[in-house]
């Protein structure tokens, strides 16, 4: 009989917890396959399992890594995802899987397929729920963390706490990055793909529940707890945000009001009309003040700006509309001023190539207006929060924290910050956001 081979080299990560009988089999036939690696983690397993464990050793291309006490899922992943950056594989696909037999092996090898047809990309096993076999409480939670999710993000996953994953070695860094040691990781692994921009894969597979599910150590109050929060931290940021507006623009027109009242000749209305627009004013435009966000290109081609553009039309920020994104042309070529027609963005193209890339700025300086101005290389993909992150330090000129904390800025240092020099022509500029000079 033909064995079965990886068309790329292939790792499977499974973080295990007192695993089923079945596990041992499950195992055996993956460790058939050629070209496939099997990395265990033993994630504090009891000790009637550490000889399973011991038998599962010895099976070709199969590593075992055990952790003295149960980490959690996430840490377990983590685990082996450490152990994998410092084996140094620099063309490997990884899938995971769960130890509850609850995924085919054929479904294993279909997503590391696809997920090396589409390398970048995080490929989703996604089961269809819709089997009178599904127990109600995973098809009622699948729901509620699916709408979540939507809500969060605007795309609809059926499945967002599936185990079965598949992705390129190279996203690595970027994983071991995100926080969560449960169940919750999972979950933040899909909300920072979907801040940053990294694409998600759907692939289907089989649906399948061994005994009713009673195998899985999901905990129902604190795991639920931990994907909630994990879920509603974006939306709750924003709303925190939004609060803190709300409280600053009550706060100007209770003071505008109050001041507005005790001038002789100012009725009761116009104090309430004025204290209204100057309230609004001041809390919109000095907390979030227009942002030109600026994209430079020389003979970067279009498909590569493409996700510059698409990326930087994502940027959160309280009003949408101060945001004003260019491409800075300094190649003045029809087919990039197209694309940014098709994105109903600004066009700047510098007919002289004087200067290289601080040129290209200083061009686009002279004709934006906006007082706060960021800046990308045609290869960047900011993340959405940048501006959010960015702008709250040019809220005030007055008071600045360092390591010793706020303090209040020399005459000098509000001078800088009001008059930031033109970058000068031999200056390479930098990703940033600054004020306007």
């Amino acid at each position: 009989m033909k064995k079965k081979q990886m068309t790329t080299t292939t790792c499977v990560v499974i973080p295990a917890l007192n695993p089923p009988e079945k596990f041992y089999d499950y195992l055996k036939a993956l460790s058939k396959i050629e070209n496939l690696f099997l990395l265990i983690v033993n994630d504090g397993s009891d000790s009637q399992y550490h000889q399973l464990f011991s038998d599962i050793s010895k099976f070709p291309c199969c590593t075992v890594l055990t952790h003295q006490r149960n980490k959690g899922k996430g840490a377990a992943l983590k685990t082996a995802f450490s152990y994998l950056s410092s084996q140094g594989k620099q063309s490997a696909q990884i899938v995971c899987a769960d130890c509850d037999g609850q995924h085919s092996i054929k479904d294993i090898l279909r997503l590391a397929e696809e997920g090396s047809a589409s390398p970048g990309a995080l490929i989703l096993g996604e089961r269809q729920f819709s089997g009178a076999a599904i127990p109600w409480k995973s098809k009622l939670g699948n729901q509620v963390s699916s709408l979540l999710f939507y809500l969060s993000g605007g795309i609809w996953l059926r499945y967002t706490q599936t185990g079965l994953r598949s992705f390129h070695c190279s996203l690595l860094p970027v994983l071991l990055s995100i926080p969560g040691n449960h169940f919750e990781y999972e979950t933040r692994v899909l909300v920072h793909c979907l801040e940053h921009h990294y694409p998600l894969r759907r692939v289907k597979i089989d649906t399948i529940y061994e005994n009713g599910n009673k195998s899985t150590h999901f905990r129902p109050v604190q795991d639920s707890f931990q994907v909630l929060a994990a879920l509603l931290r974006s939306p709750a940021k924003f709303l925190a945000s939004s609060l803190v507006c709300a409280g600053f623009d009550l706060l100007l027109f209770s003071l505008l009001c109050r001041f507005l009242s005790e001038i002789p000749d100012v009725s009761a209305s116009m104090s309430v009309i004025a204290s209204t627009v100057l309230a609004r004013i001041c809390s919109t435009g000095l907390i979030y003040p227009s942002v030109d966000v600026l994209i430079a290109t020389h003979n970067e081609p279009a498909d590569l700006l493409y996700k510059t553009v698409n990326a930087c039309t994502f940027l959160e920020y309280p009003d949408k509309e101060k945001i004003h994104i260019y491409l800075c042309d300094d190649g003045n070529r029809p087919e990039i001023k197209e694309l940014a027609a098709s994105f109903q963005i600004g066009y700047l193209g510098c007919r002289e190539n004087k200067h290289a890339k601080s040129g290209n700025y200083n061009y686009a300086l002279s004709k934006t207006a906006s007082p706060l101005i960021a800046t990308f290389d045609a290869d960047m993909i900011p993340q959405r929060k940048f501006l959010i992150k960015t702008v709250p330090y040019f809220f005030s000129q007055i008071w600045i924290r360092d390591k010793e904390g706020w303090r209040r800025r020399t005459q000098a240092e509000q001078k800088a910050v009001r008059n930031l020099p033109i970058l000068p022509p031999t200056q390479e500029a930098i990703p940033s956001c600054c004020a306007r000079p």
